[in-house]
């Protein structure tokens, strides 16, 4: 007797078995973790913003206290931030990467406390004067002429 409830039982918990390992599809459960009283709803993150891509770099130099940033609209070229050390600004400085082949590969990285960005020069500014005063040498469009 206590053969047979012993293969009784091995059945009967095999083909429960069987039956708790269907595969039951992740969208029935969906909308409890999605729409759950127990869970806060998730927030959708805006993406940042990046005020740095309408810059680019006009000049850097590195004086005793820091460096001296200009940085150039790409819209309107007269528009121009200048950073210099030791004065309030709501941007900083954090580090110059210098290149050593090419100046124009020189880069700033420029923070306002919650982005930071590497700006560098932007080569569409920059023009191959044909004037032999200038030497043929590349110019910045953005370079205001004495009258």
């Amino acid at each position: 007797m206590t053969r047979v409830f012993l293969i009784l039982c091995s059945v009967v918990t095999g083909a429960g078995a069987e039956l708790s390992s269907s595969e039951v599809p992740a969208r029935r459960y969906q909308e409890l973790w999605e729409n759950s009283p127990f869970t806060s709803p998730r927030e959708v993150a805006a993406p940042p913003r990046n005020d740095f891509d309408k810059f680019a770099l006009g000049g850097v130099s590195m004086v005793d206290k820091g460096y001296f940033v200009v940085l150039i609209d790409k819209q309107n070229a007269m528009k121009r931030i200048v950073l210099k050390p030791g004065e309030p600004s709501e941007l900083q400085v954090l580090r110059v990467n210098w290149s050593n082949q090419d100046w124009r590969k020189t880069a700033v990285v420029i923070s306002d406390g919650e982005f930071s960005s590497s700006i560098g020069f932007d080569s569409s500014s920059f023009k191959l004067s044909k004037n032999p005063e200038h030497g043929g040498a590349l110019r910045s469009r953005a370079v205001r002429r004495s009258k």
